[in-house]
């Protein structure tokens, strides 16, 4: 006789509907049926996680509402978006650069450019230098602090009418490039 059983999770809905058993018993005297409900009772006792705004939270809290059994993943909905921010470059040519950390410099076509990094304002982050430029119809001079070195040993050589991407974090740089059309 074939018994089916559908595992669910703590609010009865199906977790994995597709999950069929057999009572058959296997090496240690377990039926799937037992092996399947023991499944069942670790999904139930493990505690959920709810999204919940900080506003929110902090109602259900002030209101003694909190639920031990559940993590609580707190969303802001007025923060600011996490990522580097977009410094665009207007200069042109020969560029020097003292660039910040965390933040993606875009210049158009240039013949030059000399880049050094500023101080990280805090060291409780990973701090990545990234810009972009475009090598126009004679290849760009890109200098950078003797410290930096390029991943997998392929130093940089510019190329003519080639845009670039570089970002470097720990003094390994990478980079990226794409004809400029």
């Amino acid at each position: 006789m074939t018994q089916i059983r559908k595992l669910n999770n703590k609010e009865g809905e199906q977790v994995y509907p597709q999950t069929h058993t057999k009572a058959v018993i296997d090496d240690n005297g377990y039926t799937a049926e037992s092996r399947l409900q023991a499944m069942q009772d670790e999904i139930n006792a493990k505690p959920g996680i709810v999204q919940i705004t900080r506003a929110e939270y902090k109602a259900k809290k002030d209101a003694g509402l909190l639920d031990q059994n559940l993590y609580y993943f707190i969303i802001d909905e007025e923060a600011e978006p996490i990522g580097f921010a977009i410094s665009n470059e207007s200069a042109t040519g020969a560029v020097e650069k003292e660039i910040a950390p965390n933040v993606y410099y875009v210049w158009g076509e240039l013949t030059n450019l000399t880049i050094t990094f500023g101080t990280p304002a805090t060291n409780k982050i990973i701090n990545e230098y990234q810009f972009e430029f475009v090598s126009g119809s004679t290849p760009t001079v890109l200098t950078l602090p003797n410290s930096v070195q390029w991943s997998n040993g392929i130093e940089l050589e510019t190329s003519e009418n080639t845009r670039y991407q570089i970002s470097i974090i720990n003094n390994i740089g990478v980079w990226n490039s794409v004809p400029n059309m």
